[in-house]
């Protein structure tokens, strides 16, 4: 093997040890869920909902089996908001009445929310209810599961809003 070859591997090793190191010591999720940490999480969804983003909606949820968010899976949920999001106009989303609950391992989140669309002539209430979100912290494998962390996911999703089964079929 040349020098030049050994020096380019090298290089490359040497990037990546610093990218797993930074990534390392820059990645610090609270231990405790805490009500900054639902705050922001339900801006996130916020922005989400209005750029129509349904990965960074859904990006929050547990990938364990047999998690379901208001009686669906996930992909029905994906499935949903992507119909959804192609045939409505501006979104807006506004979350208000928070109640937090938190631990150690599991925490728990009530809100009401309001999903309008702006459309070109009207404005319409597309959904309207009371949601529960229930969190746990979960191990998350990242870079091919070489690092793994422990992160709060999103385990569980009730509503009494209207039900969403005739909309992911």
């Amino acid at each position: 093997m040349k020098t030049s070859s050994r020096l380019a591997l090298g290089g490359i090793f040497a990037l990546f040890a610093l990218l797993f190191l930074g990534y390392r010591l820059t990645r610090t999720e609270p231990a405790i869920f805490t009500m900054e940490k639902a705050s922001a999480l339900l801006q996130r969804m916020e922005t989400a909902v209005e750029k129509k983003d349904a990965g960074m909606l859904l990006g929050e949820v547990s990938s364990s089996p047999g998690v379901k968010l208001n009686g669906l899976k996930e992909e029905q949920i994906r499935f949903m908001l992507a119909k959804a999001f192609r045939s409505t106009g501006k979104l807006k989303a506004t979350t208000d009445n928070v109640k937090f609950s938190g631990g150690d391992s599991e925490a728990q989140v009530n809100f009401h929310v309001v999903v309008k669309d702006y459309g070109n002539d009207a404005t319409s209430e597309l959904y309207n209810a009371n949601l529960m979100m229930r969190f746990r912290r979960e191990e998350v494998s990242h870079y091919l599961g070489l690092v793994k962390s422990q992160e709060w996911r999103i385990v569980e999703v009730n509503s009494d809003g209207p039900s969403l089964d005739n909309f992911a079929e």
